[in-house]
């Protein structure tokens, strides 16, 4: 249901840029059940459960797991 969400309201994009969602399952098979906002093309701020939120790298284990990248979508007269 949250990649439909994200698929729904959002802008599906190549790669990782600062502003961009990201959305991630935890194993192959598993529904998207976690997102993050990219800070850079390689850190991300994101929350684990039950601890802080923080900003971490963008590991080679988070890459295997991540299903999409998304941008907020662009409105004309916005700034």
């Amino acid at each position: 249901m949250l990649l439909k969400a994200l698929r729904r309201h959002m802008e599906p994009v190549y790669g990782i840029s600062a502003g961009r969602v990201l959305a991630f399952r935890f194993s192959q098979g598993l529904p998207v059940k976690h997102v993050a906002i990219a800070t850079s093309g390689s850190t991300m701020i994101h929350a684990y459960h039950e601890r802080a939120v923080m900003e971490v790298d963008i590991s080679p284990s988070w890459m295997r797991q991540m299903v999409g990248a998304f941008e907020f979508p662009r409105h004309e007269g916005l700034i």
